[in-house]
């Protein structure tokens, strides 16, 4: 419904974001070189995307009322979520600490990152009204994940189960 496609379009907004950073990011871990123009002119670009992905205000009062619904079972939902990327991806799992952990729905490492990745989504609804706040904790995101050699054909094995599971 409306919800749905409210969420799948900041989906699509924070990844317009996500993609260019993610390379950027790897650009950088791998030269080291000097981007300085080239990352102020990829700013400009991605604040420029993403402001006329999440303008709607339709859209942002959508998302901010459904986030304000699940904002109490934020930790159930993120445990969720990773179980789902899990069963779709089992691979993924060799990714993080806690891949040789037995009953990972128990685990407490789990139930931290799983926290830290809500939180990250809470934050990302919160600045949907300020897309010069928001663009920099997309990068700063897309940063992190690019050590651990993210690529932008993972988004989908993401996505999907973000959206899935922030819908029940």
């Amino acid at each position: 419904g409306e919800v749905q496609a409210a969420w799948v379009a900041v989906w699509i907004m924070a990844v317009t974001v996500l993609v260019p950073a993610l390379h950027s990011s790897e650009v950088r871990n791998v030269s080291n070189s000097d981007h300085s123009s080239a990352s102020a002119s990829m700013s400009n670009q991605d604040t420029s995307k993403a402001a006329s992905m999440s303008n709607d205000h339709q859209i942002r009062a959508l998302v901010e009322e459904s986030w304000g619904r699940i904002v109490g079972r934020i930790d159930e939902i993120g445990v969720a979520f990773f179980l789902k990327v899990f069963e779709i991806a089992p691979e993924a799992l060799q990714l993080f600490s806690f891949a040789d952990v037995e009953d990972l729905a128990e685990s407490p490492a789990l139930r931290v990152h799983a926290r830290a990745v809500m939180d990250t989504v809470g934050r990302v609804v919160a600045e949907l009204n300020d897309m010069s706040s928001l663009v920099p904790v997309l990068k700063d995101l897309a940063a992190r994940h690019a050590e651990y050699h993210l690529a932008p054909e993972h988004f989908p094995v993401v996505g999907q189960p973000l959206l899935a599971t922030l819908e029940k």
